[in-house]
């Protein structure tokens, strides 16, 4: 229709073209049956709620919420030390010599990797495996009595309850790690295995003394808790309790017993029924 881009619609089935004159408009029933049946699903939603084309506004999380997760020192430290623990895993060893004996080095990870460099955890092609427990080797578990891994590691780590209050019952773990490699393996075609050890303890130490300032936080933080928490379990332990009392002791007291009453009679006057009729309580 001509004018209908710069029309107005003041009411329903009229409009204005540009010279202001009022013009009748026709519109397609299918497409008013429609508008309609749009305009019912709406309110429908907003009647009984259905979500499936509503997005609701976000509400920003209330950093007080008691529902998220804790972030005390035990968590803090422990995710410290799980950064730690993933660099042990991760580090990589060579051969740099072989005569008159083998020995093993770190491979430094800002140096290009060198030929033949491997995981010193689980080396390739060798069958030692410094993340598991040795399994189905009888003379082993005669010799070593305490085993310890780095899966081990790991899961007091990450996983609740949190295990290490420290970072040295962390490198404690690591030391037990090469005693007993060294414990295991005696012979001069196993020592290779004790320097992967070795190796793997050194990378532990330097990257707890890159980390220092964090565990040192965290660490102050997981002593002034333990000393919150065992003031509050001493004042609950303190607190004065209540006894039930016995079945004897909830008997309720007799009463006390009447006092005698001092009667004075005076001089009786006897009624009609024949018995005296006025007394006198002091």
């Amino acid at each position: 229709m001509k004018g209908s881009a710069n029309a107005v619609q003041p009411s329903k089935g009229v409009t204005t073209d540009s010279q202001g004159k009022k013009v009748k408009i026709k519109i397609d029933r299918k497409f008013i049956e429609e508008a309609e049946e749009a305009a019912a699903k709406r309110r429908q939603r907003t009647q009984y709620g259905d979500e499936a084309e509503f997005t609701p506004r976000k509400v920003p999380r209330n950093r007080s919420d008691k529902t998220r997760r804790t972030r005390n020192g035990m968590v803090i430290l422990n995710e410290i030390l799980a950064q730690v623990e993933r660099e042990v895993r991760n580090a990589q060893g060579y051969i740099a010599e072989t005569e008159p004996n083998l020995v093993i080095k770190l491979v430094d990870p800002e140096e290009p990797v060198p030929h033949g460099a491997k995981n010193l955890a689980t080396p390739q092609d060798t069958g030692l495996d410094f993340t598991t427990p040795v399994k189905n080797v009888p003379a082993y578990g005669a010799v070593v009595k305490e085993q310890m891994y780095l899966n081990l590691m790991r899961i007091r780590c990450t996983q609740p309850p949190y295990y290490y209050k420290s970072s040295d019952m962390f490198l404690s773990d690591m030391k037990l790690m090469v005693e007993n490699a060294e414990k295991f393996n005696t012979t001069a075609e196993t020592q290779w295995v004790i320097q992967h050890a070795q190796l793997m303890l050194r990378v532990a130490e330097n990257k707890v003394d890159e980390l220092k300032p964090q565990i040192l936080e965290a660490e102050e933080l997981v002593r002034k808790e333990e000393v919150s928490s065992t003031k509050d379990e001493g004042s609950i332990k303190s607190s004065p309790k209540t006894s039930p009392k016995t079945k004897a002791e909830l008997v309720p007291s007799p009463l006390p017993s009447p006092e005698p009453m001092d009667v004075k009679a005076e001089p009786a006057e006897v009624g009609s029924t024949g018995f005296a009729s006025n007394f006198q309580l002091n």
